[in-house]
């Protein structure tokens, strides 16, 4: 008998202690992910500027439905603009011009509160919106000027600089949708389609304002 009742105690532990993990696993809260995306900017004058983005995300989970994430994310600006004169901005008529080749270097720190639309065990999908902060801390430029009678081009060295007239911390908005693959209590797969615009810009100059950007992410995050 007592062989018996300390097999089934033994066993009753075991049970509650299997079932309070799976519950705890469940009902996971947190969740770190590591992102990639591949980033096209657009501006009034440079229709198409692709980069990339990558980062952590972290989000908190507020109830069944709702979660809050905040990240922090490292990426670039290349753009190239052609034909820029000294007079009247881009002329097509002058015969010398030049070149200029931009580069910069941001952090982007999104906060996003995410709504979800499909709270699947596996699968899920969330809509996201949220407002997020763009600090620079590089930029760099390449000129070349081109004189089109005699078919010369000569091209500057690179040089970093810190623009006076340039707001180095940007405001902005951010809207998506989040698909979320679960294969395993502790691990999930990400697919991130993002919409971001920006209300203020670098200020570099009028024509090198950066007016919004739409992304594709792709992420493996931690759940604890």
């Amino acid at each position: 008998m007592k062989i018996k009742l300390t097999l089934f105690a033994l066993l009753f532990c075991i049970s509650v202690f299997a079932q309070e993990k799976k519950d705890s696993l469940a009902l996971s809260k947190n969740q770190l992910g590591f992102y990639f995306s591949k980033v096209d900017y657009f501006s009034e004058f440079s229709q198409d500027l692709k980069t990339y983005a990558f980062g952590l995300n972290y989000s908190r989970k507020l109830s069944k439905r709702f979660k809050v994430d905040a990240g922090l994310f490292f990426s670039r600006e290349k753009k190239y603009y052609e034909n820029l004169t000294f007079g009247d901005g881009l002329n097509n008529d002058f015969d010398t011009s030049f070149n200029v080749d931009l580069r910069s270097r941001f952090v982007e720190m999104p906060i996003k509160f995410r709504y979800n639309l499909i709270p699947n065990k596996n699968f899920e999908v969330h809509i996201f919106s949220g407002v997020l902060l763009k600090n620079y801390f590089s930029h760099r430029s390449q000129t070349t000027l081109v004189v089109k009678s005699s078919g010369e081009n000569t091209t500057g060295g690179w040089y970093h600089y810190k623009p006076s007239n340039s707001n180095e911390i940007e405001l902005g908005m951010t809207f998506g949708f989040a698909f979320q693959y679960n294969f395993s209590p502790k691990w999930t797969l990400a697919l991130q389609p993002e919409f971001r615009a920006y209300f203020s810009s670098s200020k570099l100059d009028d024509v090198l304002d950066l007016d919004y950007s739409i992304s594709t992410g792709f992420g493996v995050a931690y759940n604890f």
